[in-house]
């Protein structure tokens, strides 16, 4: 890779800014407050162990939020508070990465913007940078109220700092699907299915203790890895960065192996006849939805 498949990327990143001037506060800014709402609750009950202890006898409360590591106000803290705050940051980096790359060639508009001095690359980095950019401006806004409520300094930046390689991960996994599919809802359905596979390993770990392999294929679980306030592992972050690092070099390797506006896998084309079955409103939103509404079904079962 040249330096000229990189040109333009600083004048796009700008671009991307102004455009996501709502956007991207709102997705940065939601996990910090889920993490403030969580830390006013915890600290305004006096027999926090006794509650929380009481709710974690659920077996529903235990296999999606699985036991507090540490035993302690901060751990009760992250407990909830991070399992939220991840999966904001996780489904904030990587739609805004597929609306920017895979939503702007099937409008047309990315191909304008090549026609300009613009290096191949440029769309996918400027997205790339905005969404990491703003999964580590939500880890550290996480760091200054953690230290700003008095918690101790290396535990903070842990949590921060998980928070986002969280964020990362996603829009890596973003990145991928933009490359993949011709279409962005089929993009953004996969992040949905990639997601409801992290929690499916998120149960499994919480289930069986919070403490298993099971833990690494949930970035909503990272910080069971971790441990902030606790053990303060710092190396699993390293690992982390690496996952992440990986999904986006992947991405830039698919980029230049697919047609500008087409995906690696083709769109499969419809039946020329329609079917008499296809002739109403609820038909229509059927075959639009289906594939949407079993995904859902199959995982509320599967959590009943």
């Amino acid at each position: 890779m040249t330096g000229n498949h990189f040109a333009g990327t600083g004048k796009l990143l700008k671009l991307y800014l102004r455009r996501d001037r709502i956007v991207l506060p709102i997705w940065t800014l939601l996990p910090v407050f889920l993490i403030m709402g969580q830390m006013s609750f915890t600290k305004a009950m006096p027999d926090w162990q006794v509650f929380l202890a009481e709710l974690s006898q659920s077996p529903v409360t235990s296999a999606i939020l699985g036991p507090i590591v540490p035993l302690s106000l901060e751990g009760a803290i992250l407990w909830r508070g991070m399992v939220q705050a991840s999966i904001a940051l996780m489904f904030g980096a990587a739609l805004t990465l597929i609306r920017h790359t895979r939503t702007e060639e099937a409008s047309g508009r990315n191909e304008l913007l090549l026609g300009r001095p613009i290096g191949r690359y440029a769309n996918l980095t400027a997205a790339l940078l905005l969404c990491c950019g703003g999964s580590l401006l939500a880890g550290l806004l996480t760091v200054a109220v953690l230290l700003g409520s008095g918690f101790a300094g290396n535990g903070s930046l842990v949590a921060g700092m998980t928070l986002v390689a969280c964020g990362c991960i996603f829009a890596g996994v973003g990145g991928l699907c933009a490359q993949i599919f011709e279409h962005s809802a089929s993009a953004r359905g996969v992040v949905f299915g990639a997601y409801l596979l992290t929690m499916v390993a998120m149960v499994i770990n919480n289930m069986r203790g919070g403490a298993t392999c099971w833990a690494w294929l949930a970035p909503q679980a990272w910080f069971r890895i971790t441990i902030p306030f606790g053990e303060n592992q710092v190396w699993p972050l390293l690992v982390f960065i690496v996952f992440s690092a990986l999904l986006m070099m992947l991405s830039y390797l698919l980029l230049v192996r697919r047609d500008m506006g087409g995906g690696l896998i083709a769109q499969k084309e419809g039946s020329v006849a329609a079917s008499p079955r296809f002739n109403s409103p609820m038909a229509l939103a059927w075959r639009q939805q289906k594939g949407s509404i079993l995904v859902w079904v199959i995982g509320m079962a599967w959590l009943g």
